[in-house]
């Protein structure tokens, strides 16, 4: 179908030539001809009812829709119902430009029916002029009080990206499946997935084309979020034929994401201002040294219909100091796990199984065996991770039985976080960690109080804040009091912790990292107390 062009150069030429005038009363494309002529007759002699041959002649001979001159037709023979039967035809033919001239040749002759505003800004806003489009709808909607055409405001103010406005336009609007579909996509577009989702699964089935709309942003959500079955289920809630492409290509696109294998490994340049041991009955060296520490962490994935992810893998990480005499600080850990995630629209959990060896230097010093539960729930605005934890541990044998540390550790925490203007993660977080072991002078409780905040400054750059301060009671001690003589203390130990971090991703799978990590303990006990600061530049690859 061809379409109208309306130009400056056309009303010059009206300007300059009466012929033209004359034959240009109406709208025209290309070369003037008789098919024309028999359509403007029949417009000036207002048969709009009995043009249709006129029309047929006219579209065999320019390829030209006759909706246009049937709405321009009984606009001008003063029958508005029926010319804005035309335009809406218009609309749904996508013949944006024709009811553009329409509308403002009423409007140039003084017709103020409101109604015209709502076309032309329809059509302002499918050409994508978003200022001409809200300035025609706003005052439309101001004069008639049109509820329904709030959505189209919230709209246009989300393609203008002013999603505070398109938020306030859309509680205005009834609760129908109009208003949980945007209210799900501006939830999306600020990143709030779970309320993306509640929104979504209010649209409703009745509109097949809006439904299936809802069920591919929730395929794109869960696909993002690792959530492979609820890709599956949305996928299968698609109707109609021309979703099919749509449902293919999510298909593929879930193929892509689900890895047999994947790889994280790290590279990290660190600079240690008093290198301390595993050990805490070692301590401290009292020197500095430059060290170096790398780990690798592969694991074999599964897709089940029952988890979202099945993987066995095996985690390694050694540490080096550069300065002589240091290598029994040195670090080397293994550890084997199998876990698994199941994820819902406001929660996932991931239990985990663990069994590890922890060496200093080239000596073994613990085995462990452990389980692990991680849940992630999201309240809202807020979101809540609640990690708890099992583990027994096998030390080599202590000179003194006081000092076993043989034992389990238990623990659990909370944090909840909020997200903020689109980019700030804030976050409160409280943890209680249990030491129950052989030895007396090792039983404790740790309670930690932490703090944090992560900007997202660039679209490749964040920045971490995060302090945390941790009080342990080692209820059971009785420690030697060197300031008193024959008296025991029961150890007391307070710590501080101030970390900065920045992390720059390279690509998709490369991201460099560096940082500053302060620590302070307090202790009743002098050879606790120390404090160090540790810096450390570094590169990451995840495959």
């Amino acid at each position: 179908m061809r379409r109208f062009v309306f130009t400056a150069g056309l009303m010059m030429a009206a300007a300059f030539c009466p012929a033209v005038v004359n034959a240009y009363d109406y709208p025209v494309i290309g070369d003037y001809n008789s098919a024309y002529q028999k359509v403007f007759d029949a417009i000036k002699a207002g048969k709009c009812r009995s043009m249709e041959s006129e029309l047929k002649a006219l579209s065999a001979s320019e390829g030209i829709s006759g909706s246009i001159y049937r709405s321009i037709c009984f606009f001008e023979n003063n029958q508005p119902k029926e010319g804005f039967l035309g335009l809406t035809l218009m609309l749904e033919n996508q013949e944006y430009d024709e009811i553009v001239y329409v509308t403002n040749t009423q409007i140039n002759k003084g017709n103020t029916d409101p109604v015209l505003l709502k076309f032309r800004g329809l059509a302002y806003f499918n050409i994508g002029d978003m200022n001409g489009a809200l300035a025609d709808i706003t005052a439309y909607t101001d004069k008639t009080g049109d509820v329904s055409m709030r959505l189209t405001l919230v709209d246009i103010y989300m393609s203008m990206n002013d999603l505070d406005r398109a938020e306030a336009e859309l509680e205005k609007a009834p609760k129908e499946d109009g208003y949980y579909s945007r209210k799900g996509k501006l939830l999306y577009r600020k990143g709030d997935f779970s309320g993306a989702l509640a929104n979504f699964r209010m649209v409703s089935p009745a509109d097949a084309e809006r439904y299936t709309q809802a069920q591919s942003l929730i395929a794109d959500i869960c696909l993002i979020s690792g959530r492979f079955q609820c890709v599956y289920e949305a996928v299968a809630n698609f109707k109609g034929e021309t979703a099919a492409g749509d449902a293919k290509e999510k298909l593929e696109k879930v193929r892509s994401y689900q890895r047999p294998f994947s790889i994280y490994a790290g590279l990290t340049e660190e600079y240690d201002d008093n290198v301390r041991s595993e050990n805490e009955d070692i301590g401290s060296s009292g020197v500095s040294s430059f060290r170096t520490a790398m780990v690798l962490d592969a694991k074999y994935n599964l897709y089940p219909l029952w988890a979202d992810k099945f993987s066995a893998g095996l985690m390694n990480y050694r540490s080096f100091n550069m300065k002589k005499g240091l290598s029994s600080f040195d670090l080397e850990m293994h550890k084997a796990y199998v876990q698994f995630t199941r994820s819902t629209d406001t929660a996932s959990f991931t239990p985990k199984l663990t069994a590890g060896i922890l060496s200093l230097g080239n000596s073994k010093y613990y085995e462990s065996f452990g389980a692990e539960l991680a849940s992630n729930l999201k309240l809202g605005e807020y979101g809540l991770n609640v990690p708890v934890k099992f583990e027994k541990r096998s030390y080599v044998a202590s000179p003194d039985p006081r000092a076993d540390k043989d034992g389990y550790v238990y623990g659990i925490s909370g944090e909840l976080s909020r997200t903020l203007a689109d980019k700030y993660i804030v976050s409160l977080g409280l943890g209680v960690d249990v030491e129950n072991t052989d030895g007396e002078d090792k039983d404790n409780t740790a309670y930690t109080l932490s703090v944090g905040t992560l900007a997202a400054l660039t679209k490749s750059f964040t920045l971490s804040v995060s302090a945390d301060y941790t009080y342990s009671d080692f209820y059971n001690s009785a420690i030697d009091d060197r300031n008193r003589p024959g008296l025991a203390i029961i150890r007391e130990d307070k710590a501080w912790n101030l970390g900065l971090k920045g992390i720059y991703r390279l690509t998709n799978s490369m991201f460099v990292s560096g940082g500053v990590t302060y620590s302070d303990v307090n202790s009743n006990v002098d050879e606790y107390t120390y404090d160090k600061t540790v810096f450390d530049i570094g590169i990451s690859y995840t495959y």
